[in-house]
Protein backbone atom coordinates (compact mmCIF):
# COMPACT_ATOMS: atom_id res chain seq x y z
CA UNK A 1 0.00 0.00 0.00
CA UNK A 2 1.80 3.40 -1.10
CA UNK A 3 0.64 6.24 1.23
CA UNK A 4 1.93 9.78 0.25
CA UNK A 5 2.18 12.19 3.00
CA UNK A 6 2.79 15.93 2.61
CA UNK A 7 3.22 19.08 5.20
CA UNK A 8 -0.03 21.22 5.05
CA UNK A 9 2.25 24.20 6.95
CA UNK A 10 4.73 24.15 3.82
CA UNK A 11 3.03 22.98 0.39
CA UNK A 12 5.84 21.29 -2.37
CA UNK A 13 3.58 20.90 -5.23
CA UNK A 14 6.42 19.10 -6.83
CA UNK A 15 5.67 16.20 -4.26
CA UNK A 16 1.96 16.25 -5.27
CA UNK A 17 2.61 16.44 -8.92
CA UNK A 18 4.59 13.20 -8.43
CA UNK A 19 2.03 11.50 -6.49
CA UNK A 20 -0.59 11.99 -9.35
CA UNK A 21 1.84 11.54 -11.64
CA UNK A 22 2.33 8.05 -10.44
CA UNK A 23 -1.57 7.73 -10.40
CA UNK A 24 -1.07 8.33 -14.28
CA UNK A 25 0.95 5.86 -15.31
CA UNK A 26 -0.88 3.56 -12.67
CA UNK A 27 -3.82 4.16 -14.91
CA UNK A 28 -2.33 3.67 -18.11
CA UNK A 29 -0.63 0.17 -16.58
CA UNK A 30 -4.09 -0.87 -15.74
CA UNK A 31 -5.59 0.10 -19.02
CA UNK A 32 -3.70 -1.95 -20.82
CA UNK A 33 -4.15 -5.01 -18.20
CA UNK A 34 -6.02 -7.98 -19.37
CA UNK A 35 -9.26 -7.92 -18.06
CA UNK A 36 -12.72 -10.61 -18.31
CA UNK A 37 -14.25 -7.53 -17.58
CA UNK A 38 -13.88 -4.49 -19.84
CA UNK A 39 -16.75 -3.15 -18.09
CA UNK A 40 -15.07 -2.61 -14.92
CA UNK A 41 -12.18 -1.80 -15.88
CA UNK A 42 -13.25 1.36 -17.77
CA UNK A 43 -14.72 2.31 -14.75
CA UNK A 44 -11.74 2.60 -13.04
CA UNK A 45 -10.02 3.83 -15.69
CA UNK A 46 -12.26 7.03 -16.60
CA UNK A 47 -12.11 7.07 -12.04
CA UNK A 48 -8.29 7.84 -12.07
CA UNK A 49 -9.32 10.06 -15.51
CA UNK A 50 -11.57 12.19 -13.61
CA UNK A 51 -9.19 12.61 -10.14
CA UNK A 52 -6.26 13.33 -12.03
CA UNK A 53 -8.80 16.08 -13.90
CA UNK A 54 -10.13 17.35 -10.62
CA UNK A 55 -5.84 17.65 -9.81
CA UNK A 56 -4.85 19.20 -13.15
CA UNK A 57 -7.38 21.70 -13.57
CA UNK A 58 -8.65 22.67 -10.67
CA UNK A 59 -6.32 21.49 -7.58
CA UNK A 60 -3.36 22.49 -8.94
CA UNK A 61 -4.19 26.06 -11.33
CA UNK A 62 -6.10 26.90 -8.14
CA UNK A 63 -2.95 26.92 -6.47
CA UNK A 64 -1.03 28.24 -9.24
CA UNK A 65 -3.73 31.25 -9.49
CA UNK A 66 -4.33 32.02 -6.08
CA UNK A 67 -8.05 30.78 -6.63
CA UNK A 68 -9.70 29.63 -3.27
CA UNK A 69 -13.05 29.09 -5.27
CA UNK A 70 -11.66 26.62 -8.17
CA UNK A 71 -9.31 25.02 -5.45
CA UNK A 72 -12.21 24.12 -3.02
CA UNK A 73 -14.39 23.15 -6.54
CA UNK A 74 -11.74 20.60 -7.03
CA UNK A 75 -11.53 19.56 -3.20
CA UNK A 76 -15.76 18.85 -3.58
CA UNK A 77 -14.68 16.92 -6.89
CA UNK A 78 -12.34 14.73 -5.19
CA UNK A 79 -14.13 14.19 -2.51
CA UNK A 80 -17.22 12.86 -4.39
CA UNK A 81 -15.20 10.52 -6.64
CA UNK A 82 -14.08 9.26 -3.75
CA UNK A 83 -17.11 8.24 -2.68
CA UNK A 84 -18.07 6.69 -6.24
CA UNK A 85 -14.43 4.92 -5.98
CA UNK A 86 -15.26 3.20 -2.65
CA UNK A 87 -18.85 2.25 -3.39
CA UNK A 88 -18.09 0.87 -7.10
CA UNK A 89 -15.04 -1.21 -5.52
CA UNK A 90 -17.53 -3.04 -3.13
CA UNK A 91 -18.64 -5.18 -5.43
CA UNK A 92 -20.09 -5.37 -8.86
CA UNK A 93 -24.00 -4.87 -8.50
CA UNK A 94 -22.52 -1.44 -7.08
CA UNK A 95 -20.22 -0.51 -9.81
CA UNK A 96 -23.33 -1.98 -12.73
CA UNK A 97 -25.51 0.25 -10.41
CA UNK A 98 -23.36 3.23 -10.63
CA UNK A 99 -22.70 2.50 -14.62
CA UNK A 100 -26.84 2.71 -14.83
CA UNK A 101 -26.44 6.06 -13.69
CA UNK A 102 -24.54 7.13 -17.16
CA UNK A 103 -28.20 6.62 -18.83
CA UNK A 104 -29.95 8.50 -16.22
CA UNK A 105 -27.82 11.35 -16.00
CA UNK A 106 -27.66 12.04 -19.89
CA UNK A 107 -31.45 11.52 -20.45
CA UNK A 108 -31.88 14.02 -17.57
CA UNK A 109 -29.42 16.30 -19.11
CA UNK A 110 -30.52 16.43 -23.02
CA UNK A 111 -34.02 16.26 -21.85
CA UNK A 112 -33.61 19.58 -20.00
CA UNK A 113 -31.78 20.95 -22.52
CA UNK A 114 -34.73 20.24 -25.20
CA UNK A 115 -37.03 21.72 -23.05
CA UNK A 116 -35.28 24.50 -22.58
CA UNK A 117 -35.39 26.21 -26.14
CA UNK A 118 -39.44 24.93 -26.12
CA UNK A 119 -39.39 27.29 -22.96
CA UNK A 120 -38.49 29.98 -25.36
CA UNK A 121 -40.04 28.82 -28.33
CA UNK A 122 -42.43 26.14 -28.30
CA UNK A 123 -42.35 25.53 -32.08
CA UNK A 124 -39.10 25.11 -32.51
CA UNK A 125 -37.96 21.51 -34.01
CA UNK A 126 -34.91 19.98 -32.94
CA UNK A 127 -34.94 15.97 -34.69
CA UNK A 128 -31.80 15.18 -33.98
CA UNK A 129 -32.12 16.10 -29.97
CA UNK A 130 -35.31 14.24 -29.94
CA UNK A 131 -34.02 10.97 -31.54
CA UNK A 132 -31.01 11.45 -28.81
CA UNK A 133 -33.36 11.26 -26.32
CA UNK A 134 -35.28 8.68 -27.49
CA UNK A 135 -32.10 6.33 -28.06
CA UNK A 136 -31.55 7.38 -24.37
CA UNK A 137 -34.81 6.44 -23.43
CA UNK A 138 -35.00 3.06 -24.53
CA UNK A 139 -31.42 2.70 -22.44
CA UNK A 140 -33.21 3.26 -19.79
CA UNK A 141 -36.19 1.39 -19.68
CA UNK A 142 -33.88 -1.57 -18.98
CA UNK A 143 -32.66 -0.17 -16.05
CA UNK A 144 -35.43 -0.56 -12.56
CA UNK A 145 -34.89 2.68 -10.95
CA UNK A 146 -35.52 6.11 -12.46
CA UNK A 147 -33.63 8.34 -9.85
CA UNK A 148 -29.87 8.85 -10.13
CA UNK A 149 -27.99 7.45 -7.31
CA UNK A 150 -27.57 10.14 -4.65
CA UNK A 151 -23.81 10.64 -3.24
CA UNK A 152 -25.01 11.39 0.23
CA UNK A 153 -26.44 8.04 0.24
CA UNK A 154 -23.30 6.41 -1.62
CA UNK A 155 -21.29 7.90 1.38
CA UNK A 156 -23.68 6.81 3.97
CA UNK A 157 -23.00 3.36 2.41
CA UNK A 158 -19.30 3.34 2.17
CA UNK A 159 -18.69 4.66 5.98
CA UNK A 160 -18.07 7.91 4.77
CA UNK A 161 -21.38 10.36 5.78
CA UNK A 162 -20.01 12.42 8.17
CA UNK A 163 -16.56 13.50 6.66
CA UNK A 164 -19.03 13.86 2.83
CA UNK A 165 -21.90 16.03 5.06
CA UNK A 166 -18.55 18.27 6.87
CA UNK A 167 -16.39 18.75 3.73
CA UNK A 168 -19.53 19.46 1.47
CA UNK A 169 -21.09 22.06 3.43
CA UNK A 170 -17.67 23.62 3.63
CA UNK A 171 -17.02 23.82 -0.08
CA UNK A 172 -21.22 24.55 -0.67
CA UNK A 173 -20.72 27.92 0.31
CA UNK A 174 -17.74 28.43 -2.34
CA UNK A 175 -18.33 26.12 -5.30
CA UNK A 176 -21.87 27.84 -5.79
CA UNK A 177 -22.84 31.51 -6.35
CA UNK A 178 -23.59 32.90 -2.57
CA UNK A 179 -22.93 35.65 -0.41
CA UNK A 180 -19.89 34.47 0.65
CA UNK A 181 -18.09 33.95 -2.59
CA UNK A 182 -19.64 36.76 -4.28
CA UNK A 183 -19.22 39.24 -1.72
CA UNK A 184 -16.79 38.04 0.98
CA UNK A 185 -13.90 37.20 -1.90
CA UNK A 186 -11.48 35.15 0.38
CA UNK A 187 -8.79 35.69 -2.27
CA UNK A 188 -9.01 39.61 -1.01
CA UNK A 189 -7.84 38.49 2.13
CA UNK A 190 -4.82 36.90 1.58
CA UNK A 191 -4.60 35.44 5.22
CA UNK A 192 -7.94 33.60 5.21
CA UNK A 193 -7.25 33.20 1.99
CA UNK A 194 -4.15 31.53 1.86
CA UNK A 195 -5.89 29.37 4.76
CA UNK A 196 -8.63 28.40 2.88
CA UNK A 197 -6.64 27.02 -0.18
CA UNK A 198 -3.75 25.27 1.65
CA UNK A 199 -6.64 23.35 3.68
CA UNK A 200 -8.71 22.78 0.99
CA UNK A 201 -5.66 21.58 -1.31
CA UNK A 202 -4.69 18.90 1.03
CA UNK A 203 -8.06 17.88 1.89
CA UNK A 204 -9.00 17.20 -2.20
CA UNK A 205 -5.10 15.86 -2.12
CA UNK A 206 -6.18 13.44 0.24
CA UNK A 207 -9.18 12.13 -1.18
CA UNK A 208 -7.66 11.59 -4.71
CA UNK A 209 -4.46 9.88 -3.28
CA UNK A 210 -6.77 7.28 -1.02
CA UNK A 211 -9.45 6.67 -4.38
CA UNK A 212 -6.13 5.88 -6.20
CA UNK A 213 -4.75 3.44 -2.74
CA UNK A 214 -7.95 1.79 -2.73
CA UNK A 215 -8.22 1.21 -6.41
CA UNK A 216 -4.42 0.40 -6.63
CA UNK A 217 -4.76 -2.08 -3.82
CA UNK A 218 -7.89 -3.85 -5.21
CA UNK A 219 -5.95 -4.38 -8.70
CA UNK A 220 -3.09 -5.79 -6.82
CA UNK A 221 -5.20 -8.59 -4.82
CA UNK A 222 -8.51 -9.14 -7.23
CA UNK A 223 -6.98 -7.61 -10.86
CA UNK A 224 -9.52 -5.33 -13.04
CA UNK A 225 -12.20 -7.38 -12.04
CA UNK A 226 -14.96 -6.46 -9.58
CA UNK A 227 -15.50 -8.57 -6.53
CA UNK A 228 -18.66 -10.55 -6.01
Amino acid sequence: MVIYSVMAECIDLSVTDRAYNDMRSFGTQMYNTPSKSVWFQNILTCLLNALLREYDDSLRIGMDKDSTLLVAWGCRNSLELNVFTKYVLQGSDNAKSFADDLWIDSLDIFTSFREWPRFHSPASQAPGLDQTIANLQSQKAKIARNTYLRVSDLAKTVGFEEEYKRMHKATSKLVHPTAFSVLGNPDERESLGAELRQNFFMTGIRYGLDAFTEIKDHVEKHGVEPLP
